[in-house]
């Protein structure tokens, strides 16, 4: 049996969910049931919701709480989790904004 190999990166369906989840903490003030996550990311099956939501846990761009039915909670700015680059290239821009501004 082959090992499956890790893709660098996140995949279409794991941005999603975290922008998903981003998005629905924002306008509701607490995280997503399962259901809700299905509904956002039109993902049909709970079970592959639970799947990623497994691997973005292992990959620590979320902590789950499996007391609580809502124990979902982003690690990692969005910005960071869905493209790395955001972050380094905003750092630049504060960085000549400070350079030119004295």
């Amino acid at each position: 049996m082959m090992a499956r190999r890790k893709k660098e990166g996140l995949s279409e369906r794991k941005k999603k969910i975290l922008i998903m989840l981003e998005k629905f903490q924002k306008e509701n003030g607490y995280p997503p049931s399962i259901r809700e996550i299905c509904e956002g990311t039109s993902i049909s099956s709970t079970s592959v919701v639970n799947y990623y939501l497994n691997q973005l846990e292992e990959e620590d761009y979320i902590e789950r709480d499996g007391r609580v039915s809502r124990g979902i909670r982003l690690l990692k700015p969005l910005s960071q989790a869905v493209n790395p680059m955001i972050d380094t290239i905003e750092k630049a821009a504060k960085t000549t904004r400070e350079v030119f501004s004295r």
